[in-house]
């Protein structure tokens, strides 16, 4: 069995690994296969540890690396400010949850 690395930048937000089955939602349900899947054109992003189940991700991607890792990149403060990006999330998921706070930039290595 192989493991892959890829190294995210998304200005999202990094939930517990069950956050969203405690809300009723199977995120590996067809609705949301776009987001995990990375469909061309598609911008927002589910990213779910599922080799040791400590978080699950939503977000705005910026960008991605896999094995050579990055380049130098610039992130501008204009990509999405945080309410364009807590509709995003209403209208993915239908609902709002103030506990989970702004959205942030998050830098790190998912393996899979």
């Amino acid at each position: 069995m192989g493991v892959d690395r890829t190294d995210y930048i998304v200005y999202g937000w990094k939930l517990p690994a069950n956050y969203f089955e405690t809300k009723g939602i199977d995120i590996w349900g067809d609705k949301f296969l776009r987001y995990i899947e990375g469909w061309e054109g598609e911008k927002y992003t589910i990213i779910k540890d599922g080799m040791c189940g400590k978080y699950c991700v939503f977000g705005l991607m910026i960008t991605q690396a896999n094995e050579e890792g990055f380049e130098f990149f610039e992130i501008t403060n204009d990509s999405l400010s945080p309410i364009e990006l807590t509709d995003k999330f209403k209208e993915v998921f239908g609902f709002t949850d103030e506990s989970i706070g702004y959205p942030k930039h998050l830098v790190f290595t998912h393996w899979s």
